[in-house]
């Protein structure tokens, strides 16, 4: 037992990642090397997982030190629920090329670690993936993008069945009076998802986030149907840079089998402009000529947005939502003064680029904003729509999915209360220039959060594009 406890092995990088397949269906070495089974799954994120579960690529570890990484390894990659089996083995064929590349750094490993009992030469880890058969189905076609993944990057082919209609009405920016088109549509996706956690800069296959955001990486299929209404601004002046009208969206989507995830998703939001000549100057005599020509200048923008996401494990079908269908909250057009999914839920600790911790989403938000613009009496500004504006706006995030466990259970999660989201509630105010262009509304703000928590991400000084007022 002692000389098992000290025999080491170095394990040369990166290990082999080779597919399954039964060796009967082939007639011989040459037919087997002709149609290998090709590997769909990123050969950098299995070395990634064997570095993140203690195998120490062309260093010397123990056997036991190497078990125990493998079998941590095996059931992380199980977890992901893309594969049917997971194997990991050590291949003692090492080609002679390797041998000698190696035997100088091998040697003098050997001379530093005099702990171990060491074999000759280096050896490279199979490991070997029986993948499930994914299908792509494309009725339409293209790519929906939805919320923020702040610590992980998301590839999603979505087919898309949608049916649409429109109001008969003016296509072209109406005012309040005459409204114009809008626009409701009822879409059914299925597709199948890659949540990838983001890669380190420097340490090769090595993952860059949180562990919270490494346990959801893997593949997973959606189903859903959504159905939702929106005016485009169609009852606004200006679609980008109103000034009076009423602008609005609303969607519900609802997920679950044949796909991994289950929810129900509701979201709604609604804006008011209205120019205070409109307020408070109500005769149109000769006095109060100049005063309105003055008030109708300056418009008052009021806006909320808010939404809510339950799991629905379907009897133990589906898992929680992923970090992919939770909400995001902060950012211009949104919460300004905080950045991009700057509040909200996070990790205790994040990557290098995010050392206060991985934004997670969560199940519940809303967001509010009172502001007042002016347009410039003349000049250049003026001719191009230019307006200034002043600004105070508050939002909140709160709620976490539960995900699942090793037997695809949904865990507890604590229910939301409305003492929570009042006193997670953020708040700033500032000021700002905008315009409205072909391609949407620009922004430029200066905010100062007057209410914050002392993990959020705060930003002052903003540029924003979008293509809503907020």
């Amino acid at each position: 037992m002692s000389f098992v406890q000290r025999y080491g092995i170095n394990v040369l990088f990166p290990a082999n990642v080779i597919s399954k397949k039964s060796d009967d269906i082939y007639e011989d070495e040459a037919d087997k090397k002709k149609h290998k089974k090709p590997i769909k799954t990123d050969k950098d994120l299995i070395n990634a997982r064997l570095l993140e579960n203690g195998i120490l690529f062309e260093d010397i570890q123990s056997l036991p030190q190497i078990q125990v990484g493998v079998a941590q390894a095996v059931e992380n990659l199980m977890r992901t629920q893309a594969f049917n089996s997971v194997q990991i083995e050590l291949d003692t064929n090492v080609d002679d090329d390797n041998n000698d590349d190696n035997a100088n750094s091998t040697q003098q490993q050997q001379q530093q670690s005099t702990e171990y009992h060491t074999t000759g030469n280096p050896h490279k880890l199979n490991v070997i993936l029986d993948e499930k058969n994914w299908y792509s189905l494309y009725i339409g076609g293209g790519v929906k993008h939805e919320g923020m993944e702040e610590a992980m990057n998301s590839s999603t082919m979505l087919p898309k069945a949608q049916f649409e209609t429109r109001n008969v009405g003016n296509s072209q920016m109406a005012p309040v009076t005459d409204p114009g088109s809008v626009y409701w549509g009822i879409d059914w996706t299925l597709g199948l998802r890659d949540i990838v956690p983001r890669k380190h800069t420097e340490i090769p296959y090595g993952t860059d986030s949180s562990p919270e955001i490494v346990m959801q990486s893997g593949s997973n299929l959606i189903h859903s149907i959504k159905w939702e209404a929106r005016t485009n601004g169609g009852w606004t002046d200006n679609k980008y840079q109103p000034t009076v009208g009423l602008d609005g969206f609303c969607l519900a989507e609802l997920a679950g089998p044949p796909g991994d995830v289950g929810f129900a998703k509701a979201q709604g939001g609604a804006a008011i402009h209205i120019p205070m000549g409109e307020l408070f100057v109500s005769d149109n005599n000769d006095s109060t000529t100049s005063a309105s020509t003055f008030l109708d200048n300056i418009s008052l923008h009021a806006t909320c947005a808010g939404g809510v996401l339950q799991p629905i494990s379907y009897d133990g079908i589906c898992k929680g939502p992923t970090i992919s269908d939770r909400f995001f909250t902060g950012g211009p057009m949104q919460l300004r003064g905080f950045l991009p999914a700057g509040i909200g839920p996070r990790t205790k600790a994040g990557g290098s680029t995010t050392p206060g911790g991985d934004a997670m989403g969560g199940n519940l938000y809303y967001t509010a904003s009172l502001a007042a613009s002016v347009a410039p009496p003349s000049g250049m500004l003026a001719e191009y729509g230019v307006r200034l504006f002043a600004f105070a706006n508050a939002g909140t995030l709160v709620g976490l999915s539960p995900f699942t466990n090793n037997y695809n259970r949904l865990q507890q999660q604590q229910p939301v209360t409305w003492t929570q989201v009042a006193q997670s509630t953020r708040t700033a105010a500032g000021v700002g220039i905008s315009g409205g262009t072909p391609m949407g509304r620009v922004e430029v703000t200066y905010a100062w959060p007057l209410r914050y928590g002392p993990r959020d991400a705060r930003r002052n000084f903003q540029f924003g594009f979008g293509l809503s007022f907020g």
